[in-house]
């Protein structure tokens, strides 16, 4: 059976049973045949292993698909939802206007039918990863890249196909697809994406290590913008499927123009990891915390948005620098933006803490900020203090003392 390691070397796997084993130049991630036996010694010495998902064109399975059909005469054509969007407006604000010159686009999909009118002499690279010739017997690449060209017409193309004519293929092909224009940053980076469009995906099963979200994080950090379609398994919530699940990756769903709001069929969030990108500020929450603690008689001295980098966010949890979780804290803390606040008020330390409740929101008392609104242990939804001398150092790292009223 294929699976799929990460984190061990091409060796290891090896010296182990894997056979057919094929590594990923810029993601890590090694693919490879093997039997049970050298799946649990991979998984005892620490590796992620994990069964390479065959791809099917029902939503039903967690494997990587393009979005289910929907049932529907189309009313519009590429440019007519382009002109509706305000994009022909929005090109001239700049000058030259945005037309995508210079900008190349990888549609990671079924292929695409070059003949067709709207794609036409675009196209810029073809790499096919099935065994199906390179066409779009699917007839699903070809709309999406139509899409595509209405919204930048001068923009090159990356035709390449990972799903066979029956709309099926496997993880592998994804992820080495994504590795591939990786690749080409390197080996031929005039044609090399700055942006990859996937309109596929599979059931999110809330697993930050699967291989899709792995290459997809690995290409953001590369500068390439990563696009995924949300699913059209709306209105029901938890329903965005991955990659479009992960926090780096651009979550694209519908919308309907008369009126202008997103389509009943088109996939909601939270993902089931609770992600909002990235908690309580962007869940519109801010208020509802603020108030519920100036109700308890605390006082307001300090409050600004910010965005935390990375050297700041290490130094507000440096107590936990060595926890196993600590980087998971950082980049969950930096992922969007927070409010800081600075409250006053007769046992203001031992109040908040208790009205914020326990770190857990499982274990909060009912009725506290975190039962009420945290996700889970780190996305908890409020950070305070535990002491006043913690509190005298913390406020040092967000405000300067003119930030700081008394009243």
């Amino acid at each position: 059976m294929r699976y799929s390691v990460i984190g061990a070397t091409v060796q290891q796997v090896k010296e182990l049973g894997g056979t057919e084993i094929k590594e990923t130049r810029r993601t890590g991630i090694i693919f490879a045949a093997l039997n049970i036996a050298a799946v649990r010694r991979l998984e005892g010495l620490g590796f992620v292993v994990c069964e390479v998902k065959k791809v099917s064109t029902t939503w039903s399975t967690p494997t990587v698909v393009p979005p289910t059909p929907v049932e529907a005469e189309p009313i519009y054509t590429p440019s007519d939802l382009a002109s509706a969007a305000g994009f022909d407006q929005l090109r001239l604000l700049t000058d030259p206007p945005l037309f995508g010159k210079g900008i190349n686009v990888a549609v990671i999909d079924t292929g695409i039918r070059e003949t067709h009118a709207d794609v036409m002499s675009r196209v810029v690279y073809n790499k096919n990863y099935t065994t199906d010739p390179m066409e779009d017997g699917f007839d699903h690449g070809t709309g999406v890249t139509s899409i595509i060209l209405a919204v930048a017409p001068l923009c090159g193309i990356l035709n390449m196909k990972v799903l066979n004519n029956n709309g099926e293929g496997t993880e592998e092909e994804v992820v080495t697809a994504i590795d591939d224009c990786m690749d080409l940053l390197d080996t031929d980076p005039e044609i090399a994406p700055s942006v990859i469009n996937l309109s596929l995906g599979s059931v999110d099963d809330g697993n930050p290590n699967n291989i899709v979200r792995v290459a997809c994080r690995a290409a953001v950090e590369q500068g390439i913008w990563i696009l995924a379609a949300c699913g059209n398994e709306g209105p029901t919530a938890q329903t965005i499927t991955t990659p479009a699940s992960e926090r780096l990756v651009l979550a694209v769903g519908s919308l309907s123009l008369q009126p202008f709001t997103l389509s009943s069929f088109s996939s909601r969030g939270p993902t089931l990891e609770g992600l909002v990108k990235p908690d309580a500020v962007e869940r519109g929450l801010t208020g509802a915390i603020v108030s519920r603690l100036e109700k308890q008689g605390l006082k307001i001295l300090a409050l600004k948005m910010l965005h935390m980098d990375k050297s700041l966010a290490g130094r507000h949890y440096g107590i936990h620098r060595d926890k196993p979780f600590f980087t998971g804290l950082v980049n969950y803390i930096t992922s969007g933006p927070i409010v800081a606040l600075v409250f006053e008020g007769e046992g203001a330390v031992e109040k908040i803490r208790r009205i914020m409740g326990a770190t857990d929101p499982a274990k909060a008392e009912k009725g506290t900020i975190r039962a009420d609104f945290g996700l889970d242990v780190q996305q908890n939804s409020t950070h305070a203090s535990d002491a006043v001398e913690t509190a005298e150092e913390e406020i040092k790292l967000f405000f300067a003392e003119d930030e700081i009223f008394d009243y």
